[in-house]
């Protein structure tokens, strides 16, 4: 079944956008399952490129495996995390997570799907316990437009980049968005 996939599928987007959702749903379709990036304390206690660099390691050893991935966040997660931090430095963020990128899994097929809903949903779907969940309407905007510059920069640099509005759709309509993605 997996010899129709895309290696590697990453689902980003803001927190309660629908990423959990989608990554279940691709297991469905063959892919297996991984966590892309460190959670919840480990990765507050460290934001630093150390995350980064074992997110990578973690994608290019699963590269080598032959099947097919879905990451529910990924490297991408850590870049935008930086970048909404510290907004001055969001170009030098995103330099240098692709050359990152690039340098790591190239030429391993490969798409990053954008999962986006408004704030208000995003808030309303997110885990409350998290210990980095966004409660807070602003904050959440301001997660959802890093993420969309994400998108922008990823497509014009030339990566498999798509995204999803999940918000007023039905379910079923996003699982059609989400298997014809993952082709």
């Amino acid at each position: 079944m997996t010899e129709n996939l895309v290696r590697m599928a990453f689902m980003e987007g803001p927190q309660g956008a629908g990423k959990t959702s989608a990554t279940e749903f691709a297991t469905s379709l063959g892919y297996k399952p991984v966590r892309g990036i460190p959670t919840g304390e480990k990765l507050i206690k460290n934001t630093t490129s150390q995350n980064w660099h074992q997110s990578l390691a973690i994608l290019e050893e699963l590269a080598n495996r032959g099947e097919a991935f879905v990451s529910d966040r990924s490297f991408w997660s850590l870049v935008v995390f930086k970048m909404r931090k510290r907004p001055e430095l969001a170009d030098s963020f995103y330099e240098l997570g692709s050359q990152m990128f690039k340098g790591r899994i190239n030429g391993i097929d490969h798409k990053v799907i954008v999962i986006l809903a408004e704030p208000q949903t995003c808030i309303s779907r997110a885990n409350p316990d998290s210990p980095v969940a966004i409660t807070d309407i602003a904050e959440s905007e301001n997660e959802i437009k890093t993420y969309k510059e994400l998108m922008a920069r990823l497509k014009d640099d030339g990566f498999k980049a798509f995204s999803i509005y999940n918000e007023g759709i039905s379910k079923d309509e996003f699982f059609g968005h989400i298997t014809s993605l993952l082709k």
